[in-house]
């Protein structure tokens, strides 16, 4: 009897230390996000490490076959955001990058037209890693591919290309529009953006504003901007705005109830509840979700309780 009380006694004091050491590495490992000191591997891998074991136990049973890859994916290889083997395969190597030594700028091709990066990304394994990215994103099955064979831009659309940042969606479709409004707030995207789209003045504005539900400021509604630039048709919004897609669609009620809104590719893994809520926004339009997943807790650590994935870009479309 003795043994046995001891040895849960045993059980009972490792379990307490337990419970005090990862009280004290997810302290550590919030005030290294917040500070965004990765210098600390130490702690990254105990995060890690947290992340994998804990998908492992929760999705045990999963039986969607999308989701059952993303959590094998990173038992196998580690948390990530995009939980695929094909996303780490390169399209662009060294030999693709370009310097620019006037503007003291990188560039790249992308469906043939320069694209310019920005200024801090100032090496070429920077941009090499930042465009192999963004073309796979691009690619299909991603699931954050804007675009497909039965979703696209059609022939004189005029298009809101809200998060503009290097500008590879207006300019994989600057051929077919009328007209792009990108919308970018970064200084160093709107200079990039500048030269980018230095050829195409005649089809592109840049607005240097943020899209929300105010209008005032260096904040805009799609309404107000709607309105102002005497928009009465969209062909197509597309929109990755870091979080704020949900205030941009209140911004948006009267052009979305009023039916003046084609289509919309919609950012919606920013927050685990951005794609329920994004939905009852578009009502009255047709909607699809892009295959796959995102890794959704890669950045949300200040309030992680477990590790999840959402879907990545909601297509909607007037019925």
């Amino acid at each position: 009897m003795y043994k046995i009380k001891q040895y849960l006694e045993d059980i009972y004091e490792q379990m307490r230390l337990r419970r005090t050491y990862c009280r004290f590495a997810k302290k550590n490992i919030i005030k290294i996000i917040a500070n965004r000191d990765y210098d600390n591997l130490f702690l990254r891998e105990i995060h890690y490490n947290y992340i994998v074991h804990t998908a492992e136990e929760m999705y045990r049973n999963i039986a969607d076959p999308e989701l059952k890859e993303c959590v094998n994916y990173i038992i196998e290889n580690g948390p990530a955001m995009y939980c695929y083997k094909t996303a780490k395969q390169k399209r662009y190597d060294d030999d693709d990058i370009f310097y620019d030594s006037d503007k003291a700028l990188f560039y790249a091709y992308w469906d043939n037209k320069k694209m310019f990066f920005k200024r801090s990304l100032n090496n070429r394994k920077k941009v090499l890693d930042y465009l192999n990215i963004s073309f796979w994103e691009q690619s299909d099955g991603s699931p954050h591919q804007y675009l497909s064979k039965e979703f696209s831009i059609e022939q004189g659309d005029v298009v809101l290309d809200i998060g503009a940042a290097e500008g590879n969606f207006t300019l994989s479709i600057i051929d077919q529009i009328e007209k792009a409004y990108l919308f970018e707030c970064e200084p160093e995207w709107l200079e990039a953006l500048k030269y980018t789209f230095a050829d195409y003045r005649e089809k592109i504005c840049i607005v240097p504003q943020f899209v929300s539900d105010k209008d005032h400021e260096d904040e805009t509604t799609i309404d107000a901007f709607c309105k102002k630039n005497h928009l009465d048709q969209i062909g197509m919004i597309k929109m990755d705005i870091e979080g704020a897609e949900i205030k941009a669609l209140i911004g948006a009620k009267d052009m979305l109830r009023g039916k003046h809104i084609k289509k919309c590719a919609i950012c919606v893994y920013h927050n685990i509840e951005d794609a329920d809520k994004i939905e009852k926004l578009l009502h009255g339009y047709s909607k699809a979700y892009t295959d796959g997943y995102i890794m959704s807790a890669i950045w949300h650590l200040h309030d992680l309780k477990y590790p999840y994935w959402v879907k990545g870009v909601l297509r909607a479309e007037l019925k």
